[in-house]
């Protein structure tokens, strides 16, 4: 049983002074003086059920919190790489693909057929499996080079050939394996005038997509938030008071408001992600955050490596030149997606000057698993 005492204690994200009470307390007082803060969880929680996850029970008041699972957490988890991939991990039913931001994403097939590569990719709930399948039915390919591809909605509202600008001579590819719409769609061409002198049906077979999702601002933040909150726990009981610097409090405005705090916070090491159509080769075993002190000859950072299912490489930058002590904190978490459980993978505490060891230089074998 905790030994702390009921009082004040402040917010990382408002920094109002709100009650805090111990759970033993917070029945006694929920009428005269109810506990002000809720479990707020450092990986969003969109993002899978962990045992033994890593939590800021003491740091994020209720409202805070509310607040942000309404908004950027939930957009976070509907859209973008991280949004598709939940849907095939099944964190989140294939049945809610429809409120899934299929605009946050750009899906195309990687061929050396000139046919095939660059053709768009839609997504589909197949007996409730969300699935990646061609969007384009026909393709042309004219004879100074260059490729023109419509779905059937863009087919159907066509009103005459022209609208194609598709020059005379071009190959006409129907694409699909099923005759039902491979007619229908050159009935759809004969309707407005198309000619079919090169007319070749391709069927569709196993091919390799990329898919490359947006980081606008909105996404930025809430990756962000989520270095901040790690920052935090890493931080909590030791080393709290660098929340409240000027360069931490710059980032939190930033995830609050969308103010810039004078440099980019995330950067991306590689924007695409290749995955087989046919397979859930795509899916990475898991998430990994870390924090890492910087120093080289001129400034001192704080970088928040972070690997959402290991398959977007990013760096959030916290502070690029932070003026306060450099303390001696290096740390990284794995969350198993394989195995529903937590488990630090390396926590380092060296002196300041070794504080620049990359993510790549942490020794593996020190590993600290919790009980």
């Amino acid at each position: 049983m905790s030994n702390r005492q009921s009082g004040l204690r402040q917010c990382i994200w408002c920094e109002e002074s709100k009650q805090w009470h111990p759970k033993r307390l917070r029945k006694k007082f929920a009428g005269s003086s109810p506990h002000k803060f809720s479990q707020e969880h450092v990986l969003l929680d969109c993002l899978g059920a962990f045992e033994q996850d890593l939590t800021l029970g003491d740091l994020v008041c209720a409202e805070c919190n509310q607040k942000f699972g309404d908004s950027m957490d939930r957009m976070y988890g509907r859209s973008g790489i991280e949004g598709l991939v939940r849907l095939k991990m099944g964190h989140k039913p294939a049945d809610e693909l429809i409120d899934f931001d299929e605009n946050s994403i750009a899906m195309t097939i990687i061929d050396s057929d000139p046919v095939w590569n660059g053709l768009r990719l839609k997504l589909s709930n197949e007996n409730s499996v969300v699935r990646e399948v061609l969007d384009e039915a026909v393709v042309f390919l004219t004879p100074d080079g260059r490729k023109l591809a419509f779905n059937d909605q863009e087919l159907e509202d066509l009103t005459s050939v022209g609208e194609l600008g598709v020059p005379i001579g071009s190959e006409i590819h129907i694409i699909g394996a099923d005759e039902n719409l491979k007619n229908k769609r050159i009935e759809r061409l004969r309707s407005i005038g198309a000619e079919f002198s090169n007319l070749i049906e391709t069927p569709v077979h196993e091919k390799v997509g990329r898919i490359a999702g947006a980081m606008n601002q909105e996404r930025q933040r809430a990756i962000t938030k989520m270095a901040v909150s790690y920052l935090a726990k890493v931080c909590e009981n030791k080393f709290e008071h660098i929340l409240y610097t000027d360069e931490i409090r710059a980032i939190k405005n930033y995830v609050l408001t969308g103010e810039s705090p004078g440099f980019n916070p995330v950067t991306i090491t590689d924007p695409y992600a290749a995955f087989d159509i046919e397979s859930d080769r795509m899916l990475g075993n898991g998430h990994i955050l870390g924090v890492t002190f910087h120093q080289d000859e001129s400034r001192q950072q704080i970088v928040c490596p972070i690997y959402i299912y290991q398959l977007l490489p990013l760096n959030v930058f916290l502070a690029t030149d932070y003026k306060g002590a450099l303390f001696p904190i290096m740390s990284v978490h794995h969350w198993s997606v394989n195995e529903p459980r937590i488990c630090r993978r390396a926590t380092l505490q060296q002196e300041p000057k070794d504080a620049s060891l990359s993510m790549e230089q942490i020794p593996t074998n020190e590993v600290d698993r919790p009980a």
